[in-house]
């Protein structure tokens, strides 16, 4: 699925049918018996460490362009695991993000906060399940939502089908709880809501089978709440327009892709009925699968693909104005040229924002902008698009692994680096500002000879591809100015923050 940035929601397996149970409740505290988040501690765990000087390159006859660029962190932080953590899988799987003034160091169950000068002003370790309860999966998972943390998580003691999770939101700097709910899976955070599903302990099939809310991120208020079929998921939302994804009737039932006015709940002109579970937009049959049910502006975007045959990795589109229903577009397009054994675009973003990356028959990358339904560029030469925004797109010749930036303005190359060898999806490039950042896909991967122990990341100015820092480890996290890289030990990691801008 093409990767929205304002929209995330905690990962699911399959949606396994399990016997009906009772009507789960809504358990909303206020928080106020809630014990507050734990200060920062002198505890070995968490140490603030000094800058420390750079380490230097060894010498090398590799072009410039591959040779690292070190520079000194703002912060680092050294966290190691805790003894007694069976399921935690360890800081050296570590991720970060901001909130506001706040960076937050997140694994399995555990936060940790630190201040823009890499100062601990929190941690917290949330509830795992009870033993014996078949269920979760030992961590939490946060996101930024209008200034808050929202965290989610697995309910520690109640099994009931369908298995409930909590929702709570967090003051970033303090750590205080702000609000906490009890919900269905499928919680939703988007930069500035959160979905709340609650469904009844078996589906019946009635257009009230679940509950959605959305929710004011600080204060945990519903600005509205509406009847849901079963499963009721959040898919995509923007200012203006929310879509809902339900599946009312089982494993094998009827999926139908809903659009809502995103200020009152109001249902809107999309009601999408799909194949059964599997199944797709177009002639049903069982090797199709819906792809894209999601926004591109203030287009909404339907679409299912096949796995295998001739059609392999051919999509069928259609735009649609989420508000009256009508179509604005239809369209078939090639994601990429098959490969033997593995998905179209493995690894690779299928799009960005409002555009898609796609493929021409002879090979060449293109790139179709979804709210107008045309194709808006195509490349001179054969390759796999591996990353782009609405301004440029990074290319990877298949061939001799060089990657190329091509400005979608005016068509031109930028810029062109040599990449690592390999398949196209061993090499992950992101788009943060007017920087691009590169490395090898997998945890020690790095672009830069030599490599050094930990992995590392390259950043590279966006407009003449000028390398201007190569992390000491591995990508953990990455926001507008900053990047976060990830360096093992033998009982943790090493947080460093960089300066990118």
């Amino acid at each position: 699925m093409r990767s929205f940035p304002r929209l995330a929601a905690r990962p699911k397996g399959p949606a396994a049918a399990v016997a009906g149970l009772a009507l789960l409740a809504v358990a909303t505290n206020a928080c106020a018996a809630q014990s507050p988040a734990s200060a920062p501690s002198p505890s070995v765990t968490a140490r603030v460490t000094p800058e420390a000087p750079a380490p230097a390159p060894s010498p090398s006859t590799v072009p410039t362009e591959l040779a690292p660029v070190f520079g000194l962190p703002r912060w680092n932080v050294q966290l190691q695991d805790a003894k007694d953590a069976d399921r935690s899988p360890g800081w050296s799987r570590g991720t970060v993000i901001q909130a506001g003034s706040t960076y937050l160091v997140t694994s399995g169950l555990e936060v940790r906060a630190f201040a823009r000068d890499g100062k601990e002003r929190w941690h917290r370790t949330f509830p795992d399940v009870e033993a014996g309860l078949g269920k979760g999966n030992g961590s939490v998972t946060v996101r930024e939502s209008g200034g808050v943390l929202v965290a989610t998580y697995s309910h520690p003691t109640d099994d009931h089908w369908p298995h409930p999770e909590v929702v709570e939101a967090v003051d970033p700097v303090t750590g205080h709880p702000l609000w906490k709910q009890t919900a269905s899976p499928y919680i939703a955070v988007t930069d500035q809501t959160v979905f709340t599903p609650v469904c009844r302990g078996k589906q019946t099939g009635r257009s009230d089978d679940c509950r959605l809310s959305a929710r004011d991120p600080r204060t945990g208020r519903a600005r509205w709440t509406v009847d849901a079929e079963h499963v009721a998921q959040v898919v995509a939302a923007s200012p203006r327009v929310v879509v809902l994804s339900t599946k009312p009737t089982g494993l094998r039932g009827k999926s139908w892709i809903t659009t809502l006015d995103a200020s009152t709940g109001r249902r809107l002109g999309v009601r999408v009925e799909t194949a059964k579970f599997g199944g797709g937009l177009y002639p049903a049959s069982a090797e199709r699968i819906a792809k894209f049910n999601d926004l591109a502006g203030d287009t909404l975007v339907l679409g299912s693909t096949d796995q295998q045959g001739d059609k392999a990795c051919m999509v069928d589109l259609e735009g649609r104005d989420p508000r009256s229903g009508s179509r604005r577009w239809k369209t078939t397009l090639r994601l990429a040229l098959p490969v033997e054994g593995a998905s179209c675009r493995y690894g690779l973003p299928d799009g960005s924002g409002t555009t898609l990356f796609a493929t021409t028959s002879d090979g060449r990358p293109q790139v179709f902008d979804l709210r107008q339904g045309r194709t808006l560029w195509r490349g001179p030469e054969a390759g796999t698009i591996v990353a782009g925004d609405e301004r440029v797109v990074m290319v990877r010749d298949d061939q001799t692994a060089r990657l190329t930036l091509y400005d979608l303005q005016n068509g031109r190359a930028r810029w062109s680096i040599d990449g690592p060898a390999g398949a196209r999806n061993d090499v992950t490039v992101a788009l943060t500002g007017e920087r691009l950042l590169l490395w090898e896909s997998g945890y020690d991967g790095c672009t830069s000879v030599p490599a050094g122990p930990h992995g590392c990341v390259d950043v590279f100015d966006l407009s003449d591809g000028t390398k201007t820092l190569t992390t000491d480890g591995a990508a953990a996290g990455y926001g507008a100015g900053w990047i976060a890289a990830r360096a093992r030990t033998d009982n943790g990691a090493t947080f460093s923050l960089y300066d990118t801008a």
